[in-house]
């Protein structure tokens, strides 16, 4: 639904036309229909990562892993300085989200749920798309930007990750620019979800931006 008076204009890296959003979110589906556990999006307390974007100032990247806990698919967080996909231990700082929360882990616990995704849903996710992603990576300032730009016209409500696959051409054959090197990777763009202006208690949906750059 689109919003009734205003429209965020936020650059969180690029926009994702809806059309060819559409064709991303369709191709990852028929993976999801051939794999167990897959899930189509996240949604993410804005106010609580606003926080942790506060209470980590000064790291490099903020890094989204992709986990798997009880065989589902989840996503992790990490500050890091580190742009590779290791964990540096006591130094880079980890949250796994739990319902629409990121909750503080430790390198034990999430290294377990990062190499559980790479044995298992991440495997079949390989197998399908002959590419292996780990995570999704972006710079600390960005995303502390687009948090801040925000706020400042909307109250912080919610964002919603959609997954998504890259594929390089569109129905037509005719090249997408922002899938340009990323074909066939998983990855996910986020949308801010706020309370539309004539009714409190409907969300409405702001467009989607691309978050970032894959690993590995």
């Amino acid at each position: 639904m689109k919003l009734l008076k205003k429209e965020i204009d936020i650059i969180f890296k690029k926009r994702i036309e809806k059309k060819d959003e559409d064709l991303f979110v369709m191709k990852y589906n028929v993976l999801s229909q051939k794999i167990k556990g897959l899930i189509k999006s996240f949604t993410v307390d804005a106010k609580r990562f606003k926080e942790l974007l506060l209470a980590n100032e000064g790291k490099s990247y903020c890094k989204f892993y992709f986990l798997e806990k009880n065989n589902i698919l989840n996503i992790g967080l990490s500050f890091s300085d580190n742009i590779d996909c290791p964990i540096i231990d006591n130094e880079d700082i980890l949250y796994v989200l739990n319902n629409d929360l990121f909750i503080e882990s430790n390198s034990v616990n999430f290294n377990n749920l990062v190499n559980a995704f790479e044995i298992g849903i991440g495997s079949e996710l390989e197998q399908l798309t002959k590419i292996k992603t780990s995570l999704v990576y972006y710079d600390f300032d960005i995303v502390d930007a687009y948090l801040a730009t925000l706020g400042l016209h909307f109250p912080l409500n919610k964002l919603k990750f959609n997954m998504l696959q890259f594929r390089n051409e569109d129905l037509d054959n005719i090249i997408i620019p922002c899938s340009i090197g990323k074909d066939s990777r998983i990855s996910f763009c986020v949308h801010t979800l706020i309370n539309r202006q004539d009714d409190k208690n409907v969300l409405v949906e702001s467009d989607g931006y691309d978050l970032g750059n894959l690993r590995p």
